[in-house]
């Protein structure tokens, strides 16, 4: 009788045989279009097939206002010094009685009016490649600390715990501005940009697609 029932138990047992090679994954031609673009848009992402961006988080121009005057300032007083050479080397002269030569004035305000520029063109550089993309899939931060140093950190929209925006004063209000903040779950990574334009819309964008995604529906396009 067991040997039986072994015989029998034998006899239900049904073998699967599984491919060596894992399955790939099946992308509709409309998502490898969408992740096209992308990668023309974006090149220096590192978008897995099927992913594309959907919205960016761009910065206000209001963040290089700063910048911008220092450099202004630094360039006037550049310019003033050219123009005002012969007067400020004649009383220069007077005070300490030693003649020192207007070449060295002009090269100095040379020198302060161009790296006036030099600075604004590196602050711009530096305000606008720290950026916030929000894919289909995850959010991406590129973080650029100076002109020749950046890294870049990702997490899955799956792991996105908490998201927030907010504007401390009346400037951030008039101009719709302000900072937007995402802490994941896990490791704690906590996401952060300033001066980030209208940060209501973008967070309504992150928050829909974050939504989305953890409930297994497609993540609906952003036009910026």
């Amino acid at each position: 009788m067991n040997e039986e029932k072994s015989t029998n138990e034998k006899a239900n047992i049904v073998h699967v045989s599984r491919s060596l090679e894992p399955v790939g994954q099946v992308i509709s031609p409309e998502l490898e279009l969408k992740n096209k673009r992308s990668k023309e848009m974006y090149p220096y992402l590192n978008l897995s097939p099927g992913e594309y961006v959907v919205k960016v988080a761009k910065r206000h121009p209001v963040g290089l206002a700063l910048p911008a005057l220092t450099s202004l300032i630094v360039a006037v007083i550049g310019i003033g010094l050219t123009a005002y050479s012969q007067t400020i080397i004649d009383n220069f002269n007077q005070a300490i009685s030693i003649e020192i030569p207007t070449a060295i004035l002009i090269m100095v305000s040379l020198v302060l009016v161009v790296g006036s520029v030099l600075g604004l063109i590196i602050s711009y550089f530096v305000f606008t490649n720290n950026r916030l993309f929000l894919t289909n899939e995850s959010i991406i931060q590129r973080i650029q600390i100076s002109l020749f140093s950046k890294q870049e950190q990702a997490v899955s929209l799956s792991s996105v715990e908490d998201s927030s925006y907010k504007k401390d004063n009346i400037v951030e209000y008039f101009f719709d501005y302000g900072d937007i903040r995402l802490s994941t779950v896990g490791d704690e990574t906590t996401y952060r940009l300033s001066y980030v334009s209208k940060p209501k819309e973008y967070m309504a964008v992150l928050d829909n697609a974050v939504e989305s995604f953890k409930n297994g529906r497609p993540v609906s396009d952003s036009v910026d």
